[in-house]
C-alpha cells in the first residue's frame, strides 16, 4: 500500500479503539466519540475528504466512491440520536468534523496516470498502455463502462477523416493527433495538468457535436459536468467543477464576455472556492478538463500571452451536406465501436505523458491568430494591409498612429482604446517604440498607408 494511502490509516480513528478522553460510560457520547466511531465503520480503509466530499474505498468496485453528505447527516441521525445529538445541526456538526478528521487535500490529483475499466486499471505511463489489478494505491474514482480493446473502429476512423479532411494531409493528420491526445488526458484525468483548456470551432453540422458525444459515452455521467466558463466566478459554479474529469459545454454565447481571471484562475490549477447547496465553504483545486464548442470565437478583453496560451483549438471545416448527412452517427459508433474508441484514447494519453506536450496543429496556430486578432482591434489595424505596412526599416510617428487608428475604428465598427493602452498592445505585438533623431517618438517597423 502506498504511503499516501497507508498515512490515512495511520492518523484516523479506527473503530473499536477507545478515543483519546473518552467519555464517561455514563454520559452521552460527544460530537467527536460519534465521528470516531463513524468512521470506524465505513470498512478497512478510513474515508478520505477531498474537494468538498467524503471517499470510501469499495473494494467490489476498486474505486473511492463519494458519500452525499446528506447521506451523512441522515446515517448520524438515525444511528447516534442522543442527548448531544438531537438536532440536524448536530447532524451537520458532526459530518463537519468527520470530514475534517479524514481531509487529505490533493489525494487524488497525484494518482498514476491511467483509467479503471470493467477488466482493470490501464496504465498509460510507460511505453505501451499496460493492465493493472484494481487496488486502494490507484486512488481511482472513475471507471469506465467498456473495456478498451485494440479493435477495429472503421466508422469512427472514416468519421475522422471527413470531419478533419484538409487539402494538406499533414495538417489534417495533426488534427486527429491533437484531438486524440485531448481526449486521452480527458479520459485518464490529465488534461488540467497541461493548464488548457479545449475549443472545438467551426460550422455548424461540422461534427463538433458529435465529438462531444462520443466523449461523453467515455465517462459515467456523476463525472461529467456542463459548466459553463461564463459562471466560474460564482462559488455554487465552481463547486460543481470538484470531482469532475470532464467538462463539456455544448455551446457558448458569443456576445458575452469570458471573465478571464476566473477563467485563468482554474485552468491553472490555483486553490478555488467553491460551495455545495447547504454545504460550507471549501478549498479545492479543479482536476477536470475543459471541452468547449463554439461556432464562433469567445469573447475577449484579455490580450496577455498567458491567456492565449490556455487554449487548445480544432478547427472544423467541412460541413456535412444535408443528403449526406447521418443523424444516428454517433449512436452507431457508440453501440458497435466504443471499446475501439477508448483504446485509441488511451493510445492518445500514453503518446501525451511520452512527448511531455501536445501534439503541434498548424490549424491550432492559426485559429489563434483569427481568434486573437477577431478580439484585438490593435493587431487587426496592424494587420489591416489598407492601414499598416510592415517593413524592417519603416517608422511611424506615434501619434500619427494612434490618430490612424482612431479612424480606422470608426470606420470599420471597432472600439478604440486610450492611447496608453494602444502603445503597450503595439508593444505587445513586438513593435518597438523610440526617440528618433530628431527627438520625436516613433514606433519602428510600421508604415501608416494614407486614406484613398
Amino acid at each position: 500500500m502506498d504511503a499516501a494511502v497507508s498515512s490515512i490509516l495511520d492518523r484516523v480513528p479506527r473503530g473499536g479503539k477507545k478515543p483519546p478522553n473518552p467519555a464517561p460510560a455514563d454520559e452521552a457520547p460527544t460530537h467527536y466519540d460519534i465521528a470516531v466511531d463513524w468512521i470506524g465503520r465505513q470498512g478497512e480503509l478510513a474515508p478520505v475528504a477531498d474537494e468538498g466530499r467524503l471517499w470510501v474505498y469499495s473494494q467490489r468496485s476498486g474505486l473511492f466512491e463519494a458519500i452525499a453528505p446528506e447521506t451523512i447527516h441522515t446515517e448520524i441521525g438515525k444511528r447516534y440520536r442522543s442527548k448531544n445529538c438531537k438536532k440536524y445541526s448536530d447532524y451537520k456538526a458532526v459530518a463537519a468534523l468527520v470530514h475534517d478528521m479524514t481531509a487529505s487535500p490533493g489525494f487524488f490529483r497525484d494518482a498514476p496516470t491511467g483509467c479503471m475499466t470493467p477488466a482493470g486499471f490501464f496504465d498509460v505511463s510507460g511505453a505501451h498502455v499496460r493492465h493493472r489489478e484494481p487496488s486502494p494505491d490507484l486512488r481511482q474514482r472513475f471507471a469506465m463502462a467498456v473495456t478498451p480493446t485494440d479493435t477495429d473502429a472503421s466508422r469512427f476512423d472514416q468519421f475522422l477523416d471527413q470531419t478533419f479532411r484538409h487539402d494538406d494531409l499533414d495538417t489534417s493528420l495533426a488534427q486527429q493527433r491533437l484531438l486524440q491526445e485531448i481526449v486521452g488526458a480527458a479520459l485518464v484525468g490529465t488534461l488540467y495538468r497541461y493548464e488548457k483548456a479545449v475549443l472545438l470551432h467551426g460550422k455548424a453540422q461540422a461534427g463538433k457535436s458529435t465529438i462531444l458525444r462520443l466523449i461523453e459515452a467515455l465517462f459515467p455521467p456523476q463525472f461529467v459536468g456542463s459548466v459553463s466558463p461564463f459562471t466560474w466566478s460564482d462559488d455554487y459554479h465552481a463547486a460543481a467543477l470538484a470531482g469532475l474529469r470532464v467538462n463539456l459545454v455544448g455551446e457558448l454565447p458569443a456576445d458575452k464576455e469570458l471573465p478571464a481571471a476566473a477563467f485563468k484562475l482554474i485552468t491553472g490549477r490555483d486553490a478555488v472556492q467553491g460551495r455545495h447547496p447547504f454545504g460550507r465553504v471549501f478549498s479545492f483545486r479543479p482536476t477536470c478538463g475543459h471541452i468547449f464548442n463554439g461556432n464562433d470565437f469567445i469573447t475577449t478583453r484579455d490580450q496577455h500571452p498567458a491567456f492565449w496560451r490556455r487554449w487548445l483549438c480544432l478547427d472544423f471545416l467541412n460541413t456535412v451536406p444535408e443528403s449526406d448527412r447521418d443523424e444516428a452517427l454517433d449512436e452507431k459508433i457508440i453501440r458497435e465501436e466504443l471499446p475501439g474508441v477508448a483504446w485509441w484514447a488511451l493510445e492518445g494519453a500514453r503518446r501525451l505523458v511520452e512527448q511531455g506536450h501536445f501534439s503541434d496543429s498548424p490549424a491550432h496556430h492559426a485559429l489563434i491568430e483569427r481568434w486573437r486578432q477577431s478580439s484585438d482591434s490593435v493587431a487587426e489595424f496592424v494587420a489591416d494591409v489598407d492601414a499598416v505596412r510592415v517593413a524592417a526599416a519603416a517608422v511611424a510617428v506615434r501619434g500619427d498612429a494612434y490618430k490612424a487608428f482612431c479612424v480606422w475604428c470608426k470606420d470599420n465598427g471597432r472600439q478604440s482604446l486610450a492611447k496608453r493602452k494602444f502603445f503597450s498592445r503595439i508593444e505587445g505585438l513586438g513593435y518597438v517604440i523610440s526617440q528618433s533623431s530628431k527627438g520625436y517618438w516613433v514606433i519602428r517597423g510600421m508604415e501608416l498607408i494614407p486614406p484613398r
